[in-house]
């Protein structure tokens, strides 16, 4: 399954064959990755890629889906539909981008295009982002998409760099 986003930019379902794909673009983004993605340390061959691949597309929680970011044909990052609640109407999005293609509103985008189809397919009525204290590009992007802070939380699973706490954004659709 494709969505198509831009005339460059579409998201294709994550699947195993992505693995050596994804591993390139973390390893060239692996010192920004880093700082706000605790799985970074683990992913650094063909088989820890595939295993962080298979963690996603066989998450169990409601209507996970997650895919490729591909601009230009390349696959340059991963969007997630980490939960889609029917019962909350809450939906959870996650995203990473490399070196290559951050900076440049493309996950802006991606919201913007995605946000009416969650609506249709759960009837999602709010985005919830979780952003680690530091990373200001997702809390600019989360702003961007009109999220309000709610609240902050301990984070358990800490990066090398720091021991952050975790902010929760709601954003309407």
């Amino acid at each position: 399954m494709t969505i198509q986003i831009s005339a460059t930019v579409a998201l294709k379902l994550l699947s195993l064959s992505d693995a050596p794909a994804l591993l390139k673009v973390v390893n060239d983004s692996r010192q920004r990755l880093h700082r706000y993605l605790n799985w970074v340390e683990q992913v650094t061959d063909l088989a820890s890629t595939e295993q962080y691949i298979k963690q996603r597309i066989s998450s169990n929680l409601y209507n996970a889906c997650w895919y490729g970011i591909y601009i230009n044909d390349q696959l340059l990052g991963v969007f997630g539909i980490k939960y889609a609640n029917t019962q909350t109407n809450i939906a959870e999005i996650g995203y990473w981008l490399g070196d290559g293609a951050a900076g440049q509103g493309i996950v802006s985008l991606i919201i913007t295009t995605i946000r009416p189809q969650l609506h249709a397919q759960f009837g999602t009525q709010t985005l919830e982002f979780k952003i680690l204290e530091e990373n200001m590009a997702s809390i600019r992007i989360a702003q961007k998409a009109g999220a309000q802070f709610i609240e902050s939380r301990p984070y358990e699973t800490v990066t090398s760099f720091s021991k952050q706490r975790l902010l929760i954004y709601h954003a309407p659709i």
